[in-house]
Parts: C-alpha cells; structure tokens; sequence
C-alpha cells in the first residue's frame, strides 16, 4: 500500500527564490504474511559469528506425506489413469531400474530423478564382537571382496528442478508448531538433559537431537562437554554442574593412560598388526615399542604402526626417534606461548585483549588487524 504527497519547498540562489514541486512516496512496512506452502523452522547451527551468538537457518519440515496410495488416487483423476495401470507402470520402472543397476548403469528415470549405488568397505567382527573395516591408502588397491552397495543415492535432474521452480509456487512460510527447535540457552539445554537421564538413565545424541531440535555437531558438542575431562576438577573451577554430577557419580570407572600399562602394548599393536597385514611383529619390534611412554595413548601407538606399514619401515627403533623428533615441539610447549581456553568466545576474547594490548591500546590499529568492526571490538574488551 502506498501514499503520494504533494510538497512544495523553495530554494535560495543568489537571492532569488525558486520553488520546487516534490512528489514523496510513503509506503506501508508491514511484515509479509506466511502463504508460501513449503514450510520450515529455524535450526541452530554449531557455528558462531564474531558476535559469540549461533547462527541459525531455515530447516524443511514436511506438512504430510503424499505416498503411493495418494499418489494412485492423484494419476486417476488428473491424468485419467486406473490404479491398475499405475501399478503396473510403476512396478515396470522399479523392475528395469533394479536391473539396470545390477548392471553397474547409473539410472535415470525420464527428466525427473537419478540413481546410482552408494559403496562402502566391508565391515569385519572381531573375536570381541566389535565391527571393524580394513584401511587403504593411496596407491594401493581395494580387493573386490572388501567392497559392498550399501544403499543409493537419488538426486533430481536440472530439468525437474527447472520445470518446478517455473510452473509451482516455491515461496516458502515459517512453520510456528515446532517451537522446541529454537536455540536453547545451556540453562535450559542442561534441564532437558538430566530430565531425559532421571527418566530412562541415559541420553544419546540422537535422544538429544529429537529434543532440542539441534544438529547433531551441536547435541555430541554438548554431551561430550558434559562426559569428558576430570570432573572434580571442573567442579572446583565452576566449569561442570556439581548436582548433576553428584547425580551421575555413582559408578567411576577411570581409563589409565598406556603407560601405566605397557604390559599390554605387545597385544594392542600385534593384533593391529595381525589384522592390517596377516603377519606377527617380532619380539624385538614390540620390545622398541614398550620403551615408549605414547603421550597420545593407543591412538599414537597404531598412529606409529600405521607409519610403519605405510613407509615399510622394520627397523622400529629408527622409526621411533623420528617419530619423537617429529612430535617434540607437540609435547614440549614453549612457555611463552599464550594458552587459550577451550571455550570459544573465552578463547576470543583473550585473543582480542592480547592484539589490543600489541597495538599500545589503540582501538582503530586493533580493530583493523583483527578485520572487525569497532562496536564488536568494544564488546569484546568489555569481557576482558
């Protein structure tokens, strides 16, 4: 909705006055209203912007499912067709697409959809009943038999896309029945949880997911915070919820580092060794192993197997210095180097502090090195 106005103003020039006809427009601002029929709710991402806030972005949700009964009774009053033909046109094009694919065709369905395998390594058990997939690396080649079609993938062609967005409406509305995926504050996040455990004793990231309506980076974030570290100690430093792990403490199971038990460093690396490459290491290989502390626990341990295989290296004691020169910078910090906290906005706003205090407390050389504006500068430096 618009309004015109006629105003008329004068001008001085020279002493000489001149008036001048102006037509202003004046527009109504109002907030369009939701007609679009493709419907979505706002969905937190794991991101955050300079700011320290998640941003969030428009997530589908579907209103109904128009499957193959509806899709039957659609062909025969629009297009004149009896179920039966619809039926078997349908099983016809599922027969021949299976075949095709049997066939190593990729399949595409008139201008409408593609189809192709989707391939995985085989997953293997081992003699705990834990699944495991043998590891490739360049240059080496994948045996036929390690290789299985573990599902498709479909994908709409240009053409439908372009015939879609041509001849339907795809304006889009904000769905308002799905409050509870609307970013959650830490406070409210940490309710949900020890309701979830009180009730059923656990909470998987899915559980967490379906919840909160988060992503699934976000909920293991979370749940990972909340599940690893030393708990009294982040208690002491107000980093972890006293009742809740008064509540979840009833059972501690710790987990010693390797080399607290390097008695089974000989198991760990021949059955690693055993199942990558059928062979046993010699005593004098798994003796070089065990004269290491392995800072990186298990996962440094295979890390150095793995470089072993790859570079064909037997002579173990060889490997391990370089493998100790290449990482001593990693377990020997410099103690001039500034330590950041885990925590991201923490982590910036010290960095922020440590450029500002560089550049003598100058606000226009700090926020032109760090390529931010001046306002979030100040932010920044008020949390200092």
């Amino acid at each position: 909705m618009k309004m015109v106005n006629m105003f008329t103003y004068y001008i001085y020039i020279r002493d000489r006055k001149y008036s001048v006809d102006i037509n202003i427009i004046k527009y109504k601002i109002t907030m369009p209203k939701a007609t679009g029929s493709i419907h979505y709710i706002e969905h937190r991402s794991p991101m955050k912007d300079e700011t320290g806030e998640y941003l969030i972005h428009p997530q589908f949700v579907y209103s109904d499912i128009y499957d193959f009964k509806d899709m039957t009774k659609g062909m025969r009053h629009h297009h004149q067709m009896t179920p039966a033909q619809f039926v078997a046109a349908i099983e016809s094009i599922k027969d021949e697409t299976m075949l095709a694919l049997s066939q190593g065709m990729e399949v595409k369905i008139g201008n409408m959809l593609v189809i192709r395998p989707k391939l995985k390594l085989r997953e293997h058990k081992d003699e705990n009943g834990n699944y495991y997939h043998k590891v490739y690396h360049e240059g080496e080649r994948i045996p036929a038999s390690e290789v299985v079609c573990s599902g498709f993938e479909v994908r709409t062609t240009k053409e439908f896309d372009k015939d879609f967005f041509i001849e339907y409406d795809s304006k889009c509305s904000r769905s308002p029945w799905k409050t509870k995926a609307f970013a959650q504050d830490p406070e409210q996040e940490w309710q949900v949880i020890t309701s979830y455990c009180k009730e059923h004793g656990f909470i998987t990231v899915k559980n967490f997911r379906l919840l909160l309506g988060v992503a699934d980076y976000h909920a293991r974030q979370v749940l990972d915070g909340y599940c690893e570290g030393d708990l009294p100690k982040m208690v002491r430093e107000k980093r972890f919820r006293e009742d809740l792990y008064q509540r979840i403490s009833t059972i501690v199971i710790k987990t010693p580092e390797l080399k607290e038990h390097k008695e089974d460093i000989p198991a760990i690396a021949g059955t690693w060794w055993r199942d990558m490459d059928g062979v046993k290491l010699t005593q004098k290989q798994l003796d070089i192993l065990m004269t290491y502390d392995y800072p990186g626990n298990v996962r440094e341990l295979l890390n150095i197997l793995d470089r072993a295989r790859a570079l064909e290296i037997s002579d173990f004691q060889k490997l391990l210095e370089e493998h100790k020169a290449i990482n001593k910078d990693l377990w020997e910090r410099d103690p001039d180097v500034v330590s950041y906290p885990d925590e991201l906005d923490a982590a910036m706003t010290q960095h922020v502090k440590s450029v500002f205090d560089k550049y003598n407390q100058n606000l226009t050389a700090t926020k032109n090195a760090l390529g931010i504006a001046l306002n979030t500068l100040k932010k920044y430096l008020a949390k200092a």
